[in-house]
């Protein structure tokens, strides 16, 4: 049994809290928790749950006077709290050292690769040329890098290899701690699994202590050997990765595991976590998580909570509190109201008076051409590619980053255009009209963007930005107007829509902005959606949702949607045909239990394999 009597750091009664016009959010509460030594410890919640803000702490980042800080963080036996710059700066990558989330894009643009590296080491260190040699060769191996991306800017290498980059920037220093804040998010499932396997290859040979910062379960359990589970600023959660992944003792822990896609067993709507994390305006005594709580009895929130033992796990639920077992034994689960997609006799009959509709991409070729002069040549991106969608129907393009899904969709919306083949619409060659056939057609097929955090306009209210589309395109009257704006928050489930009207994108949740970006595409009247990884960057509970929202639509609606994704756990869910793309090829096509079942082509397999 794997053992945690030799922590590396020791984390006491830490709270912070952030000012804010309302007052102290608190964001990290009370919190308590050992990380040991030459192990991989997993901090699992969701967003809002003060992952990041612990990892921040841990590292010194956070200090007076814009947080409100109590506690201690030791590092073997000094307090990080009470550190000096000059002592934190001692520590940091020598001792411990961060790849921050969004890594990818935390390399210099103007820098060369090889000159960051240089800078962090002279930084540290005073070496000879040929030992910083071998120190930026040894950790180029470590995360089976070729020596070329040294000469390379950050813009000129994959997102997977930016990544690599900055887990050798950690360890080229051969810190005792790194932590890794949200390392796979945005990554496709193989080069995800290659980044995973490089972490535990760094943890075995080089006996570094690694504590992964994740809101992807799967990720977390697949590469840890404790798991904590955390929920408003609390580990409500802690033990062996096999232990959590079997006790499931925490309702959260259990929400969490079940709001997971599967790849095996009956495929049935996604499970879902109601509600979200709140903010804290104070350090909370009993139970937060009890109004999303199937098993919450009065004393939850009446009652001071701790945390108890049980099963080799410490948890901290009242359903473990000796005095109050017996309140608990032979309850079921009560029913909590599950957020769906709710669609008003306007809002249907709006949309069963429109036309459907079909498109068909036949022997579609794209060709980019880059360099100059002597380095001038073609890149194929698309070869030969033949794709059908329609209304009513979820078509999903899956395969790696690079493998041409996106410029799949860029073509259908007429951002870019196919070198040759032909696009057609409803029956019709659209693939070379011009200005005023494209904006017709881009009423009736609208894009999804990856990340919600920048599809919207900061600028402008929610209201605002569903009001625009409805009166430009003549799909409201001014009589109707307010009533259409709360129709369409609530058909993708932003309820009361009354409280969404007023806000700004800042306001709202990654999940409630991917859900305003598609109320936003629907108020244009699209029949059609391109959904580009539209749930990539959310928790596993907010995925659910945004997935089954999808589902819904294409139900109740008819909306046809082509759902482009390289996560195959997600696509037997919602997926009626399966498109498997590779460097621009359809590799093969067919149903999900055609597919899973007995996948022709190695690539194929290697997608499914890849999932963790």
């Amino acid at each position: 049994m794997l053992s945690k009597e030799d922590p590396i750091l020791k984390i006491r009664g830490l709270s912070l809290g952030y000012d804010s016009d309302a007052g102290v959010v608190i964001a990290v509460d009370n919190l308590s928790l050992d990380i040991p030594k030459g192990k991989i410890s997993a901090v699992v919640g969701e967003s809002g749950s003060g992952k990041s803000t612990l990892a921040n702490a841990i590292m010194g980042f956070i200090k007076y006077p814009n947080v409100k800080l109590s506690g201690s963080i030791y590092f073997h036996d000094e307090n990080i709290i009470s550190m000096d710059t000059v002592h934190l700066r001692k520590i940091r990558m020598e001792k411990i050292a961060i790849v921050p989330q969004a890594a990818m894009n935390s390399l210099n643009p103007v820098m060369k690769i090889g000159d960051e590296i240089h800078d962090i080491i002279a930084a540290h260190r005073k070496v000879t040329p040929d030992v910083e040699k071998q120190m930026v060769s040894a950790a180029l191996e470590m995360v089976e890098l070729p020596d070329y991306v040294l000469n390379s800017y950050q813009n000129q290498i994959s997102g997977g290899m930016r990544q690599r980059v900055m887990i050798a920037i950690a360890t080229i220093l051969d810190p005792e701690i790194i932590i890794l804040d949200e390392p796979t998010t945005g990554l496709d499932v193989i080069v995800q699994k290659n980044i995973l396997d490089i972490i535990r290859k760094i943890n075995e040979k080089k006996g570094i202590t690694v504590l992964l910062i994740t809101h992807d379960i799967p990720v977390a359990f697949y590469l840890s050997d404790f798991t904590s589970i955390i929920y408003a600023g609390k580990v409500v959660e802690d033990g062996e990765r096999q232990n959590v992944v079997k006790n499931r003792l925490h309702p959260y822990t259990n929400l969490l595991i079940e709001s997971v896609p599967s790849m095996t067993g009956h495929a049935e709507r996604l499970a879902t976590i109601p509600g979200e994390v709140k903010p804290i305006m104070e350090n909370q005594k009993f139970c937060s998580f009890v109004e999303r709580c199937p098993f919450a009895i009065e004393e939850c929130s009446t009652v001071e909570l701790e945390d108890f033992n049980e099963k080799e796990e410490s948890v901290r639920c009242h359903r473990y509190n000796p005095s109050l077992k017996d309140r608990f034994a032979g309850k079921k689960s009560q029913e909590i109201e599950q957020e769906s997609s709710s669609f008003s006799k306007n809002i249907i009959s709006r949309f069963a008076t429109i036309e459907n509709h079909r498109i068909e991409l036949v022997d579609l070729v794209k060709k980019y051409t880059v360099g100059r002069g002597s380095t001038k040549h073609d890149i194929d991106a698309l070869n030969g590619v033949n794709i059908k969608l329609e209304t009513g129907k979820i078509v999903s393009l899956v395969g790696a980053s690079g493998s041409g899904k996106t410029t799949v969709g860029k073509i259908i919306l007429f951002d870019e255009r196919a070198t040759s083949g032909k696009y057609l619409f409803d029956g019709k060659d659209v693939t070379h009209i011009k200005d005023r056939g494209v904006k017709n057609i881009r009423r009736k097929v609208q894009m999804i963007f990856q990340d919600p955090f920048s599809s919207l306009s900061p600028i402008h209210q929610i209201g605002y930005q569903i009001e625009r589309p409805l009166i430009i395109n003549h799909m409201s009257t001014r009589e109707n107007l307010k009533k259409d704006i709360l129709e369409m928050l609530n058909l993708v489930g932003l309820r009361p829509a009354e409280s969404f009207v007023d806000k700004f994108p800042h306001e709202l949740s990654g999940g409630q902005r991917q859900r305003v970006s598609i109320a936003k595409a629907l108020s244009v009247g699209a029949r059609i959606l391109v959904a580009d990884e539209p749930v990539s960057m959310l928790d596993a509970s907010v995925r659910a949702e945004i997935l089954n929202l999808l589902a819904d639509l294409r139900d109740r609606l008819k909306i046809g949607i082509l759902y482009i994704t390289h996560d195959l756990s997600t696509v037997r869910y919602v997926a009626n045909r399966i498109y498997v793309m590779n460097a621009g090829n359809v590799e093969e096509e067919g149903t999900w239990d055609q597919i899973a079942n007995n996948p022709i082509k190695e690539y194929t397999k290697k997608l499914l394999n890849s999932v963790v």
